[in-house]
């Protein structure tokens, strides 16, 4: 063996033992940072961390309420948040409704550089309030699963690249995509998940001291076939008012745009020739 193949060889053994010890060491500080695995809460655990990925050593499971707060704040040079490294399934829903901390609060709010979420469990949570705000480079949300109680506080705010997002559930609340240029498979998606209120209206008669039958349309809340709100009173006057839908220009005229006499059938969840907002009025529903 020549002096430069010598060279060339212990060079390539010091860089192969560097490595392997690098590797070591980034082990040991994520068993440190996760308590070797054991760690079920992620609050604020990765608040400003500054970096592209994050790659734990362990699976994070998250366990505890408070998980879903602040979670990955600031992180302004993240790109992607994997669902191989992240479950959020686990985490439980708030006992108490109006809670913003045990919700999606602030979760990824001023990740600049965050461009895709993958499905790491978005769900059980009855608030997402500015859980994405911010992220203007953010263009993918696998999925989020909202039931028909789950709020939106400014979720959505200034993501001005967010173009696919799938919804596994039902929105029963205001949501409002005024600032993303969703595709149009994103906006079916949101249409289809929209409750419908429709279904949920119940109709009592109501008789007045001449005998008159007057009629008054309840919500049923609970599903058990009964009133529970007062949406219309005997007279006309309105007492409750339906939630509201919000779509950005870009994805308002590209629904009005689009000829959907050539999706399938099965693509849709309206008929082609009745047309998407006619879809979402009937539900009750108001476009913003």
């Amino acid at each position: 063996m020549t002096k430069a193949e010598k060279i060339t060889r212990a060079k390539a053994d010091y860089d192969e033992v560097y490595e392997a010890g690098e590797k070591a060491e980034n082990g040991r500080m994520w068993d440190y940072i996760q308590n070797y695995g054991d760690r079920s809460s992620t609050e604020l655990m990765f608040m400003a961390w500054n970096c592209k990925y994050i790659r734990p050593k362990h699976k994070i499971v998250a366990t505890n309420v408070s998980s879903r707060r602040q979670t990955f704040l600031s992180n302004r040079s993240l790109k992607i948040i994997e669902k191989k490294y992240f479950d959020f399934t686990q985490c439980p829903k708030s006992q108490y409704p109006t809670s913003n901390l045990e919700g999606w609060y602030y979760t990824f709010t001023s990740c600049f550089d965050l461009e895709v979420i993958e499905d790491i469990g978005l769900c059980n949570a009855n608030i997402f309030t500015h859980t994405f705000n911010w992220c203007g480079k953010l263009h993918t949300i696998e999925c989020i699963y909202p039931d028909k109680d789950t709020k939106f506080n400014k979720a959505f705010d200034n993501c001005g690249a967010l173009t696919y997002i799938r919804v596994n559930g039902v929105i029963g609340q205001n949501i409002d995509f005024k600032d993303c240029p969703l595709d149009v498979e994103s906006a079916l998606s949101v249409m289809r998940a929209l409750r419908n209120f429709q279904m949920d209206v119940v109709y009592a008669d109501a008789y007045d001291i001449d005998g008159f039958v007057y009629t008054q349309t309840y919500l049923d809340e609970d599903g058990d076939g009964n009133g529970d709100i007062l949406i219309e009173n005997p007279t006309g006057n309105v007492c409750y008012t339906f939630p509201t839908i919000y779509f950005s220009e870009a994805t308002l005229a590209l629904l009005d745009s689009t000829d959907f006499s050539t999706y399938p059938e099965e693509e849709l969840p309206f008929y082609h020739l009745d047309g998407w907002r006619c879809y979402v009025e009937t539900k009750r529903w108001n476009i913003g």
